[in-house]
C-alpha cells in the first residue's frame, strides 16, 4: 500500500469524497508533506499512514472510526490536531503510538467526547493536551 512512500517532492494532499481508507504507510517518509485534508468520507487511517511527514496540523473528520499503529508517529512538526469524531477505536502499541515523537501543543475534540479521550487508552496518553470543540 505504500504508494507514495518517501516522495520528497510531495507537499500537499487533498482527499476527494469517496475515499474511505488512508492506506498503510501511504505517505511514510514524505518528509516535505505539510498539508493534508482528509475527506468527510474517511472512515479509517491505517498504520504509519503519515509516519515521518512534515504535517503541522491535521483535522480528523467525524466519520473516522479507526486509527492504527503509528498513524502520525515521528511527525516532528505536528503541533495541532483537531478530532471531530466523538469516538475513535485505536490499535496501538507502546512504542509506535499515534502521536509519538510529535511536539503537540493541543488536541481539540468534541465537547461531549472530552471525557472519552481523556480516559480511554491509548488516547489517555495525551490527556493534558485536550481542549473541547464547541
Amino acid at each position: 500500500m505504500r504508494a507514495f512512500q518517501n516522495c520528497p517532492n510531495l507537499k500537499e494532499v487533498y482527499f476527494e469524497d469517496g475515499v474511505e481508507v488512508v492506506g498503510d504507510g501511504i505517505f511514510d517518509g514524505c518528509s516535505n508533506l505539510k498539508k493534508v485534508r482528509l475527506s468527510e468520507t474517511t472512515k479509517q487511517i491505517d498504520a504509519y499512514a503519515f509516519f515521518g511527514t512534515a504535517i503541522e496540523e491535521i483535522t480528523i473528520p467525524k466519520t473516522v472510526r479507526n486509527f492504527h499503529i503509528g498513524t502520525f508517529y515521528n511527525c516532528t512538526n505536528l503541533k495541532t490536531v483537531t478530532i471531530k469524531s466523538s469516538q475513535i477505536q485505536a490499535n496501538h502499541n507502546d512504542y509506535y503510538n499515534h502521536f509519538g515523537n510529535c511536539p503537540l501543543n493541543v488536541i481539540y475534540v468534541p465537547f461531549e467526547a472530552l471525557e472519552y479521550y481523556k480516559t480511554t487508552s491509548p488516547w489517555s496518553n495525551y490527556s493534558s493536551l485536550y481542549q473541547a470543540l464547541y
